[in-house]
């Protein structure tokens, strides 16, 4: 089978490996289509992996085979899998730190999304695998993974109906987090630095936009709440710089929520300002089973739109173009064809 390998430090070359062969429990998927992740763009851009790797992990594919025990799926049935499985036992599990349980980080798909077939271990058969209706394209349905992670933040948000957000970034991660503070509902201010991508923010129920780039954002979101600001500011985007300003942004008692890996170098806080302010600042990193299971009802009930953020198709051969075409924002979400 043809696979994407990940060569340290920037290289993807398109090599044939055997087809995984799959024991009880197992399943052999087909691959459809896989997403590329923000997570994938950084392994890449910042040679994270010190290995040869096949990346890919928010996929979709047909049933080809199924080992013996399999009962819940059979051949021929599209599905849709995610790549990690936590313990559910242990003290990470039981705090609600799911993606931070160490057997959460030591599963995986074999090898990856990108290539032609995978192997889909037993736990994940049974935790981490859904069916994907007929009415659900390819490309909605491998929204389950990255549509669960917001799933997760907005959760542990603790957001109530008429709260106020202010989401920084309206790429793919940024236009499902807006669609979702919406179903609170909460009013929405979406900053991006493209208009075409604040239009979209618009269009998919943000309730006002802003270029990122604005010197107004602090008095506009004070006038919008009675001078109380934000509730929650939401880094899907931005660096060391935007983090700092959002502290005249957000409220007494409010949050600074990082989901995404803003900056690799340090970045100067007020610890005063935290301290006085009651700010929260905390992250939120990957799903628990359950947040995959929200996800995928919300994807098959259509109240999130996932459809409009995609906007390239490729195959394995452009699959490190791509990755370029991200970096560059000349792409929002591209999926991979194999």
């Amino acid at each position: 089978m043809r696979v994407a390998v990940y060569h340290p430090p920037s290289e993807i070359r398109v090599e044939d490996l055997p087809i995984p062969k799959i024991g009880d429990g197992e399943i052999l998927l087909k691959v459809r289509a896989c997403g590329v992740c923000g997570t994938d763009v950084l392994k890449v851009s910042r040679a994270l992996p010190k290995k040869p790797v096949v990346l890919g992990h928010e996929l979709v594919g047909d049933v080809v085979e199924i080992g013996r025990g399999v009962q819940k799926f059979k051949v021929g049935e599209r599905l849709v899998v995610a790549h990690h499985v936590p313990c559910g036992t242990c003290h990470f599990c039981r705090h609600g730190n799911h993606s931070m349980c160490r057997h959460f980080k030591e599963t995986n798909l074999d090898p990856g999304g990108f290539a032609e077939y995978l192997r889909i271990p037993a736990e994940h058969a049974g935790q981490t695998a859904f069916l994907v209706p007929a009415d659900l394209s390819d490309d909605e349905g491998l929204f389950t993974e990255p549509l669960s992670c917001c799933v997760r933040n907005v959760r542990r948000a603790n957001l109530l109906p008429g709260d106020f957000a202010v989401v920084v970034g309206m790429g793919s991660i940024g236009l499902m987090m807006v669609q979702l503070l919406k179903l609170i509902p909460t009013q929405v201010l979406a900053l991006d630095l493209f208009d075409e991508r604040l239009s979209l923010a618009k269009q998919l129920g943000a309730d006002y936009t802003l270029r990122g780039d604005s010197p107004d954002i602090a008095e506009f979101v004070s006038a919008k709440t009675e001078g109380r600001r934000a509730d929650i500011v939401v880094f899907t985007a931005g660096g060391g710089k935007v983090f700092q300003n959002a502290f005249s942004w957000v409220r007494d008692g409010g949050a600074l929520n990082l989901f995404a890996s803003l900056s690799d170098k340090p970045v100067e806080v007020s610890l005063d300002a935290l301290y006085h302010h009651e700010i929260t600042v905390f992250s939120s990193y990957s799903p628990s089973p359950e947040d995959l299971v929200e996800s995928h009802r919300l994807l098959c009930e259509k109240k999130v739109k996932v459809a409009p953020l995609v906007t390239h198709h490729v195959g394995l051969e452009k699959l490190r173009e791509s990755i370029d075409w991200i970096l560059a924002q000349k792409a929002m979400k591209v999926i991979v064809n194999p």
